[in-house]
């Protein structure tokens, strides 16, 4: 395939760009690894173990985690389905971590390093081999995961995201595991192969010293500085190029706002999103800090020409970049976050235009330029390490209103974080739903009976410890008509004409609205309730469906929930093809881009070829835009 002069230019461009906003600087990182003269004393701290895990290798294994050396142990988890392999090919980063340690610590996976693989030559340095531990909700990982999924290399526990060893227990990047027999602990072999029934220790260790911030200056050449209580300062190394935008980068929404989601060698992940238990890819924002010579790496492209990026160095340009090493890198960040106590927790915090210190802006999905005007950015670290406390989780309802006129209605409160909340309705189980890792939990339907309604909730954690009811909220159904329920539509549909049906009250009239517009009535049937329109005509596009019910006397019911169903009969548009057809482009690494308009459908699939194979190209909705970055290219056509 040929492409166009254009496309050239743009290449050569964002090349350019880059090189100049680095001002040459990432050519000179011809090492990394190793600590400067700056990081040297944060390098050879001495540490402390401030609590240790233990994890049985087995299914229903307990997980635990101690504050006294091993003397006595809270349960905080047990073991779904243990390990019994390891993944060879570890992420890029991981063949920077040592070997027995921890490579990555996470709100959604720990990554344990047990051995080296230098046989592939794509990754001279390595990669990691390695055992992975996953929370309840990562066992299938989520569309467009970008972490590392694990297999039967993986111990998968009941623990949720963002809570327990993922979170306020999580360790430090750097942190020795071991083999516990016999009431010993002894380091892991290298190549060790994880055994059912085996007992894995992670000492956790935090530096003696040990700083109250980390700030940076996001702006070319910007200064990074670590402090310290009383005062003590120093500067560690320099911004190289300034973080600008928002990301989608997994589990942002199991950290909470500001709140640190990923830890590794080659990586810090701060979220811009607060807690939800939603994994979707357009819920999840935040950005990320990398070392210079990782951002250098053929698989991290797209941090030397998109935005989301905070690319950091040594002060001294031919110094090594400082992949792997303290503080920012390993031993000192991890993703702590404990409920309700912030100053034990690691958070972040921005200044906009040199302004006052404030939270980090609150911003979901991909936004190019959504951090546009920050001048700095800190972690702020924690001043202290709460008691582990054993006990049931206790579960309080926010207020409900004494009487409403619709059902379901939705059941808010908080409970111990990831725990999982049961719901009842006079007495009678109406589900079940998670708590996020701040605790808040969402029951989006509870169905009332007309009258009164006694409403409460219990919760039971991942030490499968079951609490109290929570007190009962009375909340009175008044004698209003049940919302009625629309059965689904097939979407996106091909034909105009559909017929509609749902069930609601027997014997109430059921008006259909399309778009907010009244579109006529039926009655149910007097027994069943059930109701059918036939010869629905849609609109092109987007089409909501709700239904209301009335009594004869006038009472009418809250909507029901609304069916969406999108009519398209009309074929998209693909234009404004680049690079063209049958051009010419003299650089190997090129973006193919085009329009598409959907005519006022949205887009529901897309597909690509590049030489015949099919690829997967990235779309943004927004503009219409789908791109693929291709390449290095062969020489010829």
């Amino acid at each position: 395939m040929k492409w166009s002069f254009s496309v050239v230019i743009q290449v050569l461009f964002l090349a350019l760009v880059w090189l100049l906003m680095l001002g040459g600087a990432a050519l000179a990182y011809v090492d990394f690894g190793a600590p400067t003269n700056e990081t040297m004393p944060e390098n050879r701290s001495d540490r402390e173990e401030i609590f240790r895990i233990r994890i049985v290798n087995a299914v229903d294994g307990p997980i635990t985690v101690s504050q006294d050396q091993g003397k006595t142990w809270v349960k905080v988890g047990k073991v779904v389905q243990p390990a019994t392999k390891t993944n060879p090919n570890g992420y890029r980063a991981s063949g920077w971590a040592e070997t027995g340690a921890v490579a990555a610590s996470a709100s959604h996976a720990i990554h344990l390093k047990v051995d080296h693989n230098s046989t592939d030559p794509a990754f001279p340095a390595g990669h990691g081999v390695l055992i992975s531990i996953i929370p309840r909700e990562f066992y299938t990982p989520p569309e467009d995961f970008g972490g590392q999924p694990a297999t039967d290399n993986g111990i998968y526990t009941n623990i949720s995201a963002g809570t327990e060893i993922f979170g306020p227990w999580s360790p430090f990047v750097g942190d020795r595991l071991y083999l516990e027999s016999n009431g010993n602990v002894y380091p892991v072999p290298v190549g060790y192969m994880p055994q059912p029934g085996d007992v894995l220790v992670l000492k956790v260790e935090q530096p003696k010293q040990y700083p109250s911030e980390i700030v940076f200056e996001n702006r070319y050449g910007g200064l990074i500085t670590v402090k310290y209580p009383q005062g003590r300062e120093k500067i560690i190394g320099e911004v190289l190029r300034p973080v600008q935008g928002v990301g989608r980068f997994d589990a942002a929404t199991a950290t909470g706002l500001g709140g640190i989601n990923t830890n590794h060698t080659g990586v810090i992940t701060v979220s811009t999103v607060p807690f939800s238990n939603s994994l979707a890819l357009d819920d999840q924002g935040g950005f990320q800090i990398l070392p210079a010579y990782h951002a250098n790496d053929d698989e991290m492209i797209n941090a030397r020409v998109l935005t989301q990026w905070m690319v950091v160095g040594p002060v001294n340009a031919t110094d090594p970049s400082p992949e792997g090493t303290a503080p920012l890198f390993k031993h000192y960040i991890r993703p702590a976050y404990f409920a309700g106590d912030g100053t034990a927790s690691f958070r972040t915090e921005v200044r906009i235009k040199n302004g006052d210190w404030q939270p980090v802006p609150q911003i979901a999905g991909r936004n190019d330029l959504g951090l546009v005007g920050v001048t700095h950015v800190r972690i702020l670290f924690p001043d202290h390490l709460p008691a582990i406390a054993a006990g049931a989780p206790v579960t309080v309802l926010d207020p409900l209103p004494a009487s409403v006129k619709a059902t379901p209605i939705v059941v808010t409160g908080v409970t111990a974080p990831g725990a999982q909340v049961e719901v009842f309705v006079n007495g009678n189980s109406q589900g079940t739903v998670y708590a996020t890792a701040d605790g808040r939990f969402i029951f989006p339907k509870a169905y009332l009976v007309k009258g009164e309604n006694l409403i409460s909730a219990q919760a039971t954690n991942a030490a499968e410890v079951t609490g109290p009811l929570s007190p009962a909220a009375n909340v009175v159904l008044e004698n209003v008509p049940i919302a009625p329920t629309l059965d689904p539509l097939p979407t996106p549909t091909k034909n105009p004409v559909v017929t509609l049906a749902g069930v609601a009250e027997p014997g109430t009239e059921v008006e259909i609205l399309l778009n907010n517009v009244s579109r006529g009535t039926t009655l149910t049937d007097p027994t069943t309730g059930k109701f059918v329109v036939d010869q629905f005509t849609l609109q092109e596009g987007a089409n909501t469906l709700v239904a209301v019910a009335r009594y004869n006397s006038g009472e009418v019911s809250a909507p029901s929930e609304p069916v969406n169903v999108v009519l398209d009969t009309a074929r998209p548009i693909i234009s404004q093809i680049t690079p063209a057809f049958d051009s010419t482009v003299n650089t190997s690494m090129v973006t193919i881009s085009a329009k598409v308009d959907g005519t006022g459908t949205p887009i529901s699939y897309l597909a690509m070829k590049f030489d015949g194979n099919s690829v997967l190209p990235t779309y943004d909705a927004a503009t219409g835009i789908v791109s693929y970055s291709a390449g290095p290219l062969a020489n010829g056509i």
